[in-house]
């Protein structure tokens, strides 16, 4: 009598759960690998494109021209000032007032034209106190060289020693010592009551004029005693 038989598939019918956990870890591996496989691709894509980027940013660009002959002259025009060839200040050489002044700015002056004239009181009364002394020296002078004529014509006679006759000749050649000195003082202030009168170093126009009726002017060079300024424009430097 036979018994039921085992079907020799019956055995295996536990082991298909483990089957299908299988195919579940084979697909997600695989799935695994397609992300990681698209991840690589596109990182190496974005490195690509990155580095094409900084390549062609860092190629510079130049504008590049085809040298050509030119055809005319050119022109450089540059900054510079215009001015005089010759350009002087002048100043007072006595001290007083300025009584006119004959030249404004921009006057055209010829080379000896009187620009102003100063009023000179202090100089006047030292030029008459030496014309003075000149007449006193002279006064003097004449008295001496008298004295020593007679002297020298006593002499002749001896009625007078040579000792007195030499005094009386030697005064009279230290008088005339000074009527040259008085005369040399009367010349010099007579040349310096010529300054009085400003004149024109040279021709020009006049550029500049710092004095009034009335100005206290004196002798000096320093800045600010200019009483008027000559430019020379008959030729002109930048």
């Amino acid at each position: 009598m036979s018994g039921p038989t085992s079907d020799p598939n019956d055995e295996g019918a536990p082991a298909r759960p483990p089957m299908k956990i299988g195919r579940y870890i084979v697909l997600f591996v695989l799935i695994a690998l397609g992300v990681a496989t698209t991840g690589v691709a596109s990182r190496r894509s974005d490195a690509s494109k990155l580095a094409r980027w900084t390549y062609e940013r860092a190629i510079p660009n130049v504008a590049v021209v085809a040298p050509t002959r030119g055809g005319g002259v050119r022109e450089l025009v540059l900054p510079g000032d215009v001015e005089a060839f010759y350009n002087a200040t002048v100043h007072a050489q006595v001290s007083g007032y300025v009584k006119q002044w004959t030249k404004d700015i921009g006057a055209h002056v010829k080379a000896g034209d009187v620009l102003a004239t100063i009023d000179t009181p202090e100089l006047d009364e030292r030029l008459a106190q030496a014309g003075d002394e000149l007449a006193k020296a002279k006064a003097n002078q004449a008295l001496a060289a008298v004295t020593a004529q007679r002297w020298n014509s006593l002499r002749a006679s001896a009625a007078v020693s040579q000792q007195a006759a030499d005094e009386k000749v030697s005064d009279a050649a230290a008088k005339d010592a000074e009527v040259a000195a008085a005369t040399s003082n009367v010349q010099r202030l007579k040349a310096l009551k010529a300054f009085a009168n400003i004149v024109a170093p040279f021709d020009g126009v006049v550029t500049q004029r710092n004095v009034d009726i009335g100005t206290l002017v004196g002798p000096g060079t320093s800045a600010g005693s200019d009483l008027f300024a000559v430019a020379d424009t008959h030729e002109m430097r930048v």
